[in-house]
């Protein structure tokens, strides 16, 4: 699997674990803080509606504590005028008033005057209950600590739950003693609730326990709600809470049920799926820009490396091993690239360096070869050339000259000689001893001189079988092209120097060349000392040397190296390659005759042109497929350079 899918899977993986742990942290963790919040919100609710309600009781307290504290009221507790009651206490003060109770008790705790009617309709209702309450079964009532205290809250009555206020009757200075008990209710009916909901914006419903309309649902939860308010989830859109309000006596009376909206819920939800979405949204954003710079920072370097790597493994081309990766990136694998093309750079060099020592000890085992053959037809031909010196030195021949010189002597008489003279029969034995001696020396000499003409032959196989395999080999290499040009005019540079030689180049900006680097070089040696010496006779003013290489559309490289020489015509033109041709009176003809035989043999051209006797000469050089493959399509423009 590739790194990009791996990436892929990993990001895709740590995205979906992402949006899965915020939205199992948004469902479990922060919603219910919201409900939370949201049961905290309608448990305050419920505790302002029985602070609306106990705010009633204030001002019901703050009312009666207007009439108990006024010296009329303490004037009526002692003798119950009936002016007073025919001033203040007529029917209209109930509906004036908003009360539905009045009662004035002594301080026997008996009623000196009552009253309990519906202001609205001014109906009379079920007083004497309430009164009996008032006066016997609750007594705690009348009973204050001090003239400021006042006892006030709900009582349960037949007509309903009843608001009441009761204060001792004092003066104006609420100064005593007290002259009895003063007593205001008010009902709390619907009317009252409304006016709750329309203060608290609560839609509250106040249930009194031991009603016979209470729900069961409802009155079982009366134990629950001794320990404080609580809540209970009706909807997902809404949500009752309850609460308990007692009596003045500190009994419970009322059930508080606020039934609420949810809103709090509702936006956590919709916060928790926009969180979620936007988490989402944002973790793909996230993952596609990471995807992005992971392909763009990482996976496409590596990739690019990892194709490099495998195309230098499996080369299709002798460039390829040039190919570099050349990043410009200034982090790890920046320095990674870097590196690698350091090591592509060394591995090319060892292996032009093993290539070329390979070729160098290939030729020294062919030489080796190629001598060690040479070598023992040489033992063989210095045998026979040993054998024909000891006979020429041992040879009867050196005797004859003796005989000679006594047959000159006695040149005059000879047949005296011969008949008298005793050593006249030997001379003529010597000279048939002499004669046979020489017979037997010619045949065996000529058996020699053959054998050193066979060897001799053998010899002159060996070395044309060389020049044959020498002709069929073209060892090349990869080259700069620059280099080999550059290295071949510093072996000229001193006689360009004392000759005051303007030197022109004409050098493209070329790849690495596959030529034959010792040919080229000896090549353009010759060819440029050949110049040198035709422009010898010169003045200095005209002395110039243009070398120009140009790549051929076939992928041909030509050099033409070109002098202001002494020139040339049509006949010495034919005759300039051929072996042992020399315009120069010393020369020995050898030079251009080894440049034509050296361009051949690696499949080249050489040609020489002139416009004619002293107007320079022209020499071109025409090597074939010096290009790779994968620059056979590259176009090149000269780079000009001179030198003087």
């Amino acid at each position: 699997m590739s790194l990009r899918m791996q990436f892929g899977y990993l990001l895709t993986g740590l995205t979906s674990v992402l949006v899965a742990t915020i939205f199992v942290v948004q469902m479990y963790i922060i919603l219910p803080t919201f409900e939370d919040l949201e049961r905290e919100s309608a448990i305050a609710d419920v505790q302002r509606c029985t602070a609306a309600l106990d705010r009633e009781v204030e001002l019901l307290s703050h009312f009666c504590r207007d009439w108990s504290a006024w010296d009329d009221m303490y004037r009526f507790a002692a003798d119950s005028n009936s002016e007073f009651i025919e001033s203040n206490l007529k029917d209209k003060f109930f509906e004036v008033a908003q009360i539905n109770l009045i009662c004035i008790l002594n301080p026997q705790h008996e009623v000196v005057w009552g009253g309990f009617y519906d202001f609205e309709t001014f109906a009379p209702l079920d007083s004497q209950e309430l009164f009996l309450t008032l006066t016997q079964e609750q007594p705690r009532l009348n009973q204050f600590e001090s003239l400021e205290d006042c006892k006030a809250g709900l009582i349960r009555t037949s007509s309903g739950p009843l608001l009441i206020a009761a204060r001792p009757i004092t003066n104006s200075n609420e100064e005593g003693p007290s002259r009895g008990t003063m007593i205001f209710g008010r009902l709390c009916n619907e009317k009252s609730v409304a006016g709750i909901r329309d203060r608290t914006n609560v839609n509250v419903t106040l249930w009194e326990l031991q009603s016979k309309d209470l729900p069961d649902e409802l009155a079982s939860l009366q134990e629950s709600l001794v320990a404080g308010p609580l809540t209970k989830v009706v909807s997902k859109d809404e949500l009752d809470a309850f609460g308990l309000v007692n009596d003045v006596f500190g009994n419970p009376l009322l059930l508080v049920q606020a039934k609420l909206p949810r809103p709090i819920m509702a936006q956590g939800r919709v916060a928790a799926y926009f969180a979620t979405a936007f988490i989402a949204i944002g973790g793909l954003l996230t993952m596609l820009v990471l995807a992005f710079v992971l392909r763009s920072q990482i996976t496409e370097p590596l990739t690019q490396m990892a194709d490099h790597a495998v195309k230098l493994a499996n080369p299709t081309g002798s460039r390829n091993s040039k190919e570099r990766l050349n990043l410009t990136r200034h982090d790890e694998i920046g320095v990674l690239g870097k590196e690698f093309d350091h090591l592509m750079d060394h591995l090319d060099q060892s292996r032009r360096k093993l290539s070329e020592a390979a070729h160098q000890a290939g030729m020294a085992e062919l030489a080796s070869e190629i001598l060690h053959n040479i070598g023992n037809a040489v033992n063989s031909l210095n045998c026979s050339i040993a054998q024909l010196e000891t006979r020429i030195s041992e040879s009867k021949v050196n005797g004859l000259h003796r005989a000679v010189a006594l047959l000159r002597e006695h040149s005059s008489n000879l047949e005296q000689f011969f008949l008298r003279d005793p050593r006249g029969p030997r001379l003529v034995q010597y000279l048939l001893d002499v004669n046979q001696a020489i017979q037997d020396e010619r045949v065996e000499n000529q058996r020699e001189i053959s054998r050193i003409r066979d060897t001799s032959h053998h010899i002159s196989e060996i070395i044309h079988a060389q020049q044959a395999f020498a002709k069929r080999t073209d060892f090349r290499q990869e080259i700069d092209l620059q280099s080999l040009v550059s290295q071949a005019v510093a072996i000229n540079q001193q006689l360009i120097q004392s000759m005051g030689v303007r030197l022109v180049q004409s050098i493209p900006d070329l790849p690495e060349l596959m030529l034959n680097r010792n040919k080229i070089t000896q090549v353009l040696v010759n060819m440029i000392r050949n110049s040198l010496q035709a422009m010898q006779n010169q003045s200095p003013d005209r002395r110039m040397l243009k070398i120009q290489c140009r790549l051929l559309d076939q992928g041909d490289l030509e050099i033409e190296v070109s002098d202001t020489g002494i020139g040339f015509d049509e006949h010495t033109q034919a005759k300039l390659f051929t072996h042992g041709f020399s315009t120069k009176t010393t020369g020995n003809g050898l030079g251009l005759h080894y440049c034509a035989n050296a361009i051949r043999e690696i499949g080249g051209s050489i040609s020489a042109s002139s416009p004619g006797p002293g107007m320079g000469a022209s020499f071109r050089i025409r090597v074939p497929k010096v290009l790779c493959e994968s620059d056979s399509q590259l176009e090149f423009e000269p780079t000009l350079c001179a030198a003087t």
